[in-house]
């Protein structure tokens, strides 16, 4: 597995954690759909998420990556950029601003 993909459900349950996550239609028994539809759903989501960061200020994207895919701190990734890790949280949340918002138009 990429490093990518080892960590796309924290960013993908962050991110969705405001919009909602598209629900899986029910059996006829009423039952949610298998554990696979589940799995396809999520990677599908994963890959359009990434691509989103992808289209993210420079910036954004990077505080994104290093958190996400890279497993840093806030901390961390203020001391690796030099900046100061408030000026880290308030990128953040402008990535997940706008990440939620390009998930949220292309549902």
């Amino acid at each position: 597995m990429s490093p990518r993909g080892q960590d796309r459900g924290s960013l993908l349950a962050d991110v969705m954690s405001v919009c909602g996550p598209k629900s899986i239609d029910d059996d006829e028994d009423g039952q949610s759909g298998d554990l696979t539809a589940a799995l396809a759903l999520s990677r599908i989501e994963n890959a359009q998420l990434w691509a989103c960061v992808d289209r993210l200020l420079p910036s954004e994207a990077r505080v994104v990556r290093m958190h996400y895919r890279d497993g840093m701190t806030f901390a961390q990734v203020a001391e690796a950029r030099g900046v100061c890790e408030g000026a880290e949280y308030k990128i953040h949340a402008r990535a997940m601003k706008k990440l939620r918002r390009m998930i949220s138009e292309s549902v």
